[in-house]
């Protein structure tokens, strides 16, 4: 009798059927499926790779197609970009404010842009961690902004960005936050 052999034929190509229709899980470890954008498709999540600052002695973790240029000055300074994210790494010098409460004011009488509120006010054992949304001086969009200083091995560093979107700021906290030393 055939039918038990053409039973399991048939249950095992519905089986490789239904496996090649699924969508595979991402590695253990990676980014999550990004949400989906405006048009409604999801966007795939970029890959993640540790950019070097060599003048800076730091690194960031960043989109793997993000470009890091030397923006450096009277210090060394970074700016690390791709198309979804940017952020700008700085050394603080005796130019920057030195308290909470003078950058809290800055960050509200910045004059490129018009303060709204902080999505984030937070006082670190190192430093601050600032988000904020305000409106564009130029056109009332809304602006984005991060600003978060942080001290690495003895030096402190102000990683920051003004973005369009609430997305785009978020990846600049996520690499802003995981800023090392080299």
């Amino acid at each position: 009798m055939q039918c038990p052999k053409m039973l399991i034929v048939v249950l095992a190509l519905v089986s490789v059927a239904a496996c090649d229709n699924k969508e595979a899980a991402p590695p253990a470890g990676s980014a999550s499926p990004a949400a989906p954008g405006p048009s409604g498709a999801a966007k795939a999540p970029a890959a993640l790779e540790w950019k070097k600052l060599d003048k800076l002695g730091l690194q960031v973790e960043m989109p793997a197609d993000a470009e890091v240029m030397d923006t450096s000055a009277d210090a060394p300074n970074a700016s690390i970009f791709n198309n979804d994210c940017k952020v700008s790494v700085n050394t603080v010098t005796p130019v920057y404010t030195e308290s909470y409460d003078s950058a809290v004011k800055e960050v509200k009488g910045d004059p490129g842009t018009k303060f709204k509120e902080f999505k984030k006010n937070e006082k670190t054992a190192d430093g601050w961690h600032f988000e904020w949304v305000a409106e564009g001086s130029m056109e009332p969009k809304p602006v984005y902004a991060v600003l978060i200083r942080k001290t690495i091995g003895g030096k402190q560093y102000e990683c920051s960005e003004k973005s369009e979107t609430p997305e785009a700021a978020a990846c600049t906290v996520r690499a802003c936050q995981s800023l090392k030393k080299l």
